[in-house]
């Protein structure tokens, strides 16, 4: 029941989008739509634990786990872990500015409550094929009618007198590209290759959508565990990477 909840799709109002440098915008949900989707699903049936808060070495930034607790309907808890990173990133137009750390605190605990959220299905719908929203394909252009027979017994038209002048030489027909256009594709959503070859991987590593989210967001702390994070840039090889990334730590494991 709880992870039927939690699994609903995000409605769209809760959603923002961000753009970083020259990137593609990616879509994400904020944290206080994080916390209002648990107050309107499980009303006050829910705890969020703060378990640790570690600086990260040779940087200036925190990682916080928290414990995500929400009773069932016999007063059972159920309890998930997220863990969230953060660190100052030294701006171009202030390289000397003093770094925040209550702002990186908070980012990092709010990263942290999303992503033991997401554990129990919150935004599983950005792994989902099934749910991803597709661009609109465009309308294919209505033919034109057959132009109708001229009336019987009208008169022809008079045809221009020839004239002298040249004609002009017909102009050489442009050469057509051999070479499909690229697939077009909504910023922030893996193309249908990808998405292919995250399933493949799934279903060799027995690994659940989830999971890899998780390790999403530990490799890459600014993805929010976002698959639209690897859109940016080369695609193919951002995927590959990961997944590469991800099969030797679950080795590991």
């Amino acid at each position: 029941m709880i992870v039927e909840k939690m699994s609903e799709r995000i409605p769209e109002e809760y959603l923002k989008k961000q753009k970083i440098g020259n990137r593609p915008e990616f879509t994400y949900i904020p944290i206080d739509k994080v916390i209002l989707s648990l107050n309107r699903k499980f009303a006050d049936n829910w705890d969020i634990n703060i378990d640790k808060i570690d600086p990260i070495p040779g940087a200036t930034g925190f990682t916080v786990v928290v414990s995500l607790s929400i009773f069932d309907d016999d007063k059972i808890a159920v309890t998930r872990c997220g863990v969230g990173a953060d660190i100052h990133q030294p701006s171009r137009h202030n390289p000397n500015a003093i770094p925040d750390v209550d702002k990186i605190i908070k980012t990092a605990y709010a990263n942290a409550v999303k992503k033991a959220a997401n554990m129990f299905g919150l935004g599983s719908e950005l792994w989902d094929d099934s749910n991803t929203m597709e661009p609109t394909p465009e309308p294919e252009p209505t033919p034109k009618p057959p132009e109708a027979d001229p009336k019987p017994n009208a008169e022809p038209e008079p045809k221009p007198e020839a004239t002298s002048e040249p004609k002009p030489e017909p102009k050489p027909e442009p050469t057509q590209d051999p070479t499909p256009a690229p697939e077009a594709k909504t910023p922030g959503i893996l193309s249908t290759t990808s998405k292919q070859k995250v399933q493949a991987f799934l279903d060799e590593t027995k690994l659940t959508r989830n999971e890899l989210s998780e390790y999403l967001k530990s490799m890459y702390p600014n993805s929010d565990g976002n698959p639209g994070f690897l859109t940016v840039g080369d695609e193919e090889k951002n995927v590959s990477e990961f997944l590469d990334k991800v099969r030797t730590e679950h080795t590991k494991e």
